[in-house]
């Protein structure tokens, strides 16, 4: 067996007045999932930061690239984190300033010190127009390895040694099919959704997006919700975190292997057996992984037409 203990937090929006007291309240959450093997923040879980060197009360959609310029000191902070707690780290996501642009961007910390990223490929309208985001191109699969982890309370210590390949969709990213479906061909047993959603209908389009792309590629799914509110800064974060599995053994019959509480600071934890994926890949009633393989060259041919016209 290949046993992965995840921990989704909901994180908890508030002004900051330093860079440490945020770290603080990264750190608790972190002493909440110890002995996991992966812990998730959601998105945009930084958006308090703002308030360290202007007034919230007076920040608006312009001032959210500013949060670019703790993004190295970030880095730096979580890295150590994920090294002294033997842990991986997905950081939700920050801004992140490249080539003169501003990406929604999340990275990814290994408790070996190496650190990778992933910038948001689509963004909701709303970030676009009216935060200064802009999108990237690219959909990679990451690889965690229990082998050599310091994480003397992870139930992976008892085990010779395992990996796991996963990728993430940022909020928005997992409404659009095809982003976990490359990752899903490209080997992801496993796809994180850090999120943010301002609305009830925001969240539940996000909630059963995801809950819809583990029916799709029969893998595991786990959504983090950054909640709370930064008022009157024009920001409140609905929602819950969850981690989810296709609706097929040996999972779950409803696919909800751990759910949060709605709208309020929280973690959700959950010990799963990664090779419950290939069983469902290859003894559930479904096999919807498989046949999709199958008929790629189909539906190529079926896109080749509509942009043919």
């Amino acid at each position: 067996m290949r046993r992965l203990r995840i921990a989704s937090t909901q994180f908890i929006l508030k002004p900051y007045s330093s860079l440490s007291s945020f770290m603080d309240d990264v750190s608790k959450m972190l002493d909440m999932s110890k002995g996991c093997d992966i812990v998730v923040f959601g998105e945009w879980f930084t958006l308090g930061l703002l308030s360290i060197d202007m007034d919230i009360d007076k920040a608006t959609y312009d001032d959210i690239p500013r949060l670019a310029r703790f993004t190295d000191d970030l880095c730096s902070r979580f890295s150590d984190l994920a090294i002294g707690r033997g842990q991986c780290i997905v950081a939700g996501t920050t801004v992140e300033e490249h080539s003169g642009r501003y990406y929604d961007t999340c990275f990814i910390f290994m408790p070996d010190g190496s650190m990778y990223r992933h910038r948001k490929t689509h963004l909701f309208p709303l970030e676009k127009d009216a935060w200064h985001m802009s999108e990237h191109d690219t959909m990679e699969v990451f690889e965690y390895s229990s082998r050599g982890c310091n994480n003397s309370d992870s139930s992976s210590i008892e085990q010779d040694g395992f990996s796991v390949k996963f990728g993430v969709c940022i909020c928005y990213e997992s409404q659009i099919p095809e982003c976990s479906r490359v990752l899903a061909l490209n080997g992801a047993e496993l796809i994180v959704c850090p999120s943010l959603t301002l609305t009830d209908a925001g969240y539940n389009r996000i909630r059963h997006s995801c809950e819809a792309r583990c029916i799709e590629n029969q893998l595991l799914v786990v959504l983090s919700s950054t909640v709370g509110n930064l008022a009157p800064f024009p920001v409140r974060g609905i929602g819950r975190s969850a981690i989810l599995a296709p609706c097929d053994k040996p999972w779950p019959s409803n696919g909800i292997i751990a759910d949060g509480i709605m709208n309020v600071e929280h973690i959700v934890m959950a010990e799963v057996d990664l090779d419950g994926i290939k069983m469902t890949r290859e003894h559930g009633a479904a096999r919807t992984h498989r046949d999709r393989m199958e008929k790629i060259q189909l539906y190529s041919r079926w896109f080749a037409s509509y942009l043919g016209k």
